[in-house]
């Protein structure tokens, strides 16, 4: 998946830290690292958590003895669940089993060893899901677990054998002991009741949703937000269009959202495309194949249709168009995936049952109606959509080959396994991504990904690199995917004996084909893909497993632990490459002065390494806690690059987190015997569940630290890699208002982004692009106190991370104070709404936004007791507009806090407000306002509607039941389309009613 995402997402891991002091000296603006393991947060521990198999009773490991010591086999794997201690993954067995038929002899397996899978039970509450055969003969038998007849997501097993049906693996996870805990099956709510109260505080959002399948009660096992099984309803739910298909969970008892998830004879004809692409070559003629006879780019494998302009149709089958035309963006990506997809069944992959997909091209931005930076895979319904890119963040979307073949990876990945809805930026999401690098690199011969799909940059993302797991995880799922890409480009080195050959390229795709649906249903953690590839080569006799584990160990994937334990690093020989401009292998920089913080999961560590310049009389490394009260234990270690052993390793351990090394020339091991020093800050605390912890290198005698500026002194600045951060301080004073302009100059497409933080750690302002023309600019903030501040210019973030660089100017300035808190508009001065009685008019251009003008219209609705719902609808015209602001309040017009706030929307909003919502309705006088925002008037059409007891306004009883329900609101809003985007802006806005919410 290729999307922006905005860069607060990254922001809120920042955190600068340390007071700087004052005229601290110079030099060139320094780049601000942070820790690779810089997440906070429940998501990015379970990706890194150290092994539980001490948590296993003494019955389970007994039970595990017995079972190799019954199959005779000591090679054999264990891995067991944290939240149960039963095993998540059991592999490398032959073990011969009885049955009639494979699911008999699955489940005749886990009974003979139900002390070991099943805490003793009988494996009665296991259903059988189905039963898979791979083209490499191997066969797997996948089980849900039933909760008194009620599905249990989360939970499962699939049991796997070999070719001769022979049990060779069993993963997934069985939770024994289940008990609701919100209540019994006879208190649930009515389905129909359920989803109105998940989805009423999204209104015309949510409503636009409608089920296309029965709802399911079911047991929840997953909910991020409470450590318990739920009683759920499972929907089905599509919105419109291809790419809106979502499954949501709500709390079968409350409503409450816990999860909301995204999810004959053919004919040859011609066409004109870049193969690869326009960075790589110019325009080839190449043969479309599997066409049918309509004239259009349509066959058995795809259907391409265009949301902007008509597809084209070509009787003789001749599509050789201008790349500037839709008909070229159509007849490339027909071209790329039908190749894609050829060569994949032909190497194994089995994907008859899918039939043609439909395949979208010039796919508009539903938010701005402009270029769309995005394509994408959806599974459910099945499909390909692609944007064109707006030339500054993506371009060329449609009309490069790798951006194709990887989101044909993305349904190659799908059809080969059953996995169950998951999370954003999990490790099963980040596989997902790596596949679809993976498979670009498979058909297209080079580990680069989208080498013109990038302004300025010579490609996406490249699968030829050296990151490990966990030091390199950022928790986002297309650069954590990244660690497994490595993994898989090198084993297609070693395979090709230290060349990637097309026969090397071809026996990853087969590995793939065979250990991809070895791949757990639920909870996938980073060695489970090695496990599942090592299993599915076994089942072909193994020739690949050595390759598999020594390119997956170089990235720090392996089969018995999550990760290294950090006191395994004190006696480890590194093996670094030299420091030349990317610096060490595996190691962050760190810059003289710069602190950075970050979490480290249990046992997990983070490596950096500082440079020391000529003339430098001491390096000092501290560790400190950047939040109070302290959270964790560290050890923290210090040695020249090329130390030969553990007796050249500082090493300090005599508290908690605070820890400080000091390394000068009269030192055992002098600072001057090496020009690059090593840094690791590791997890050491077995009570923890991680650390927190912040660090800081300081070289005394050369060089300098972050570079103070002055007011008005304008400072030019360059990005020179993507992931670069030039820092930068000045002296503050309490209730100062300053202005910090950062804007880009030069030929280069830098989108700069401004960061301001305090000396003790905290992000307090932040811009990207409230400058115009792509420039960021912070205006008018007030400094809280009198201190020294830090400015970090780096470049936009976007879910790929950071994509731009060039040259910036820096100028810091005094500003303007934000305006008082303007005087509330007079109660007498509102329009009186009458309830379900439509209200016309016309906003001016440029009407003063929220809180900033009493000239705006503005409108009451007076709410008697009793009432239910308070529902506002607004239309507005010329359409699209999207430039009109409306919004509603309780109590008074104008307001400064949230306190008042009930809700705000734009072009067709929708607003509902009930007795549960964060500002509740009661008996009141709720305000609306608007605001146009463009430079054009716009008409508008305002209706607000309560609902009071058993009924309401019978005009939107469209079901004429008595009762104004979400089946009416369906009806009323008809079936807008709605992107995750959109959706997800609106959750932040009702995110404080306490609903739980999931991006999608």
């Amino acid at each position: 998946m290729f999307t922006r995402l905005p860069a607060q997402g990254w922001i809120l891991t920042l955190f600068i830290i340390q007071t700087f002091p004052a005229g601290a000296v110079v030099g060139p603006p320094q780049p601000v690292s942070v820790l690779p393991n810089q997440q906070f947060g429940d998501a990015a521990l379970r990706s890194t958590s150290s092994t539980a198999a001490k948590q296993a009773s003494a019955e389970t490991l007994a039970a595990w003895e017995r079972l190799k010591a019954a199959k005779g086999n000591d090679q054999g794997l264990v891995d067991f669940s944290p939240a149960t201690g039963l095993p998540h993954t059991v592999a490398y067995l032959k073990a011969e089993v009885e049955g009639k038929s494979l699911e008999d002899k699955a489940r005749n397996f886990l009974l003979e060893n139900s002390a070991l899978f099943l805490k003793g039970k009988d494996a009665g509450d296991l259903s059988l899901e189905g039963v898979r055969r791979d083209s490499f003969g191997s066969s797997h038998v996948d089980f849900s677990q039933k909760y008194d007849g009620l599905r249990v997501y989360g939970a499962g097993l699939s049991v796997h054998f070999d070719p001769e049906e022979r049990v060779s693996m069993v993963n997934g996870d069985y939770l024994p002991d289940l008990h609701p805990a919100n209540g019994s099956p006879n208190e649930v709510l009515f389905a129909e009741e359920a989803l109105r109260k998940a989805l009423r505080p999204f209104g015309r959002l949510g409503s636009a949703y409608k089920a296309i399948e029965e709802p399911e009660l079911c047991l929840y096992s997953r909910s991020p937000a409470k450590d318990s099984n739920l009683l759920a309803y499972r929907f089905s739910l599509l919105a419109g269009g291809v790419e809106s298909h979502r499954l949501l969970f709500a709390d079968a008892i409350s409503g409450e959202i816990l999860a909301f998830f995204p999810t004959g004879a053919y004919l040859d004809g011609t066409a004109m495309v870049y193969d690869p692409n326009s960075a790589q070559s110019g325009l080839v003629q190449r043969t479309l194949t599997d066409l049918d006879d309509s004239g259009k780019l349509r066959g058995p494998l795809l259907n391409v249709i265009d949301e902007e302009n008509d597809r084209v149709v070509s009787g003789p089958r001749t599509f050789n168009f201008s790349p500037d035309t839709p008909g070229f963006r159509q007849a490339s990506v027909y071209y790329y995936l039908t190749e894609t997809r050829k060569r994949m069944r032909a190497l194994g992959f089995n994907d008859i049952a899918a039939g043609d997909i439909p395949t979208v091209v010039d796919a508009r931005d539903s938010q701005t109606g402009g270029e769309f930076n995005n394509a994408f895979y959806n599974h459910n319904p099945r499909g390909f959509v692609f944007g064109n890119g707006d030339g500054s963040v993506f371009a060329n979307l449609a009309q490069d080959f790798d951006v194709a073949s990887h989101e044909f990876g993305h349904f190659f990945d799908f059809s080969l396994t059953v996995s169950q809805p998951t999370p954003l930026h999990s490790p099963r999401r980040a596989w997902g991504e790596a596949c679809g690098d993976t498979v670009a690199a498979i058909i297209n011969g080079d580990p680069n990904v989208g080498e013109s799909s990038v302004p300025g940059k010579p490609f996406l993302r490249t699968i030829d690199n050296a990151k490990r797991f966990p030091n390199d995880l950022v928790n986002e799922e297309h650069l954590d995917g990244e660690i497994y890409g490595g993994a898989n480009w090198d084993f297609m080195k070693l395979r090709g004996g230290g060349a990637v050959n097309q026969a090397a390229r071809d026996e990853m795709a087969r590995v793939m084909i065979a250990g991809i649906p070895f791949i757990p249903m639920t909870n996938v953690q980073f060695k489970d893909i090695l496990i599942a590839f090592v299993q599915g080569d076994m089942n072909r006799g193994g020739a690949n497993v050595a390759n598999l584990r020594t390119a997956y160990g170089m990235h720090g994937i392996t089969e018995t632990s999550t990760f290294k334990q950090a006191e395994d690093r004190q006696t480890e020989r590194l093996n670094l490459a030299e420091v030349g401009e990317k610096g060490v292998a595996g190691f962050q920089e760190l810059q003289n002065g710069v602190p950075v913080v970050g979490s480290l999961a249990n046992g997990a560590f983070a490596d950096f390494f500082i440079r020391i310049p000529a003339g430098s009389t001491s390096l000092t490394v501290q560790t400190f806690a950047p939040f109070q009260p302290p959270q964790g234990d560290v050890i923290l270690r210090v040695a020249p690059r090329n130390y030969t052993g553990p007796e050249q390793i500082y090493t300090s351990d005599l508290s908690f987190i605070d820890e400080q090394i000091v390394v000068t020339n009269a030192s055992p091991v002098p600072l001057s015997q090496d020009d690059v020093w090593l840094i690791e800050a590791a997890d050491f605390a077995p009570d923890f569940q991680f650390s927190t912890v912040g660090l800081v290198a300081t070289v005394a005698g050369a060089g300098g630290q972050v570079q103070q500026i002055q007011f008005n002194q304008l400072v030019n600045g360059t990005i020179s890699t993507t992931t670069e951060r030039d820092a930068y301080f000045f002296s503050g004073s309490a209730g100062q208002a300053v202005d910090i302009a950062v804007n880009r100059t030069g030929a280069m497409t830098l989108d700069p982004l401004v960061l301001l933080g305090n000396s003790v750690g905290q992000l307090i302002a932040f811009d990207d692009n409230s400058g115009g023309s792509q420039n960021a600019l912070i205006s008018g903030f007030t400094l809280p106190a009198n201190d020294n501040y830090l400015i970090v210019v780096q470049a936009a973030v976007t879910a790929l991370g950071p994509v731009t660089q060039g040259d910036y100017s820096l100028l810091l300035t005094p500003g303007t104070a934000a305006p008082p808190t303007p005087t509330p508009i007079p109660s007498d001065g509102a329009t009186v709404l009458t309830s379900g009685v439509p209200v016309n008019g016309t906003i001016p251009a440029g009407n003063p936004q929220a809180g900033q003008g009493a000239s705006s219209p503005h409108f009451k609705i007076t709410i008697p007791a009793g009432a239910k719902e308070l529902f506002v609808r607004v239309h507005e015209t010329p359409t699209p507009g999207g430039k009109l602001v409306v919004q509603v309040r309780k109590g008074q017009p104008i307001g400064q806090t949230l306190d008042d706030f009930v809700g705000l929307g734009g072009r067709r909003s929708h607003v509902l407000v009930t007795p549960d919502s964060r500002v509740p309705l009661s008996p009141s006088d709720f305000f609306i306002q608007f605001f146009n925002l463009d430079g054009i008037p716009h008409d508008f059409q305002l209706l607000a509607v309560i609902e009071v007891g058993g009924g309401g306004n019978s005009e939107f009883d469209l079901e004429d039941d008595g009762v104004i329900n979400a089946k009416d609101l369906l009806l009323l809003l008809g079936n807008p389309p709605m992107d995750p985007q959109t959706y997800f802006t609106f959750a932040r806005v009702w995110g404080a009613t306490g609903v739980k919410v999931e991006s999608p």
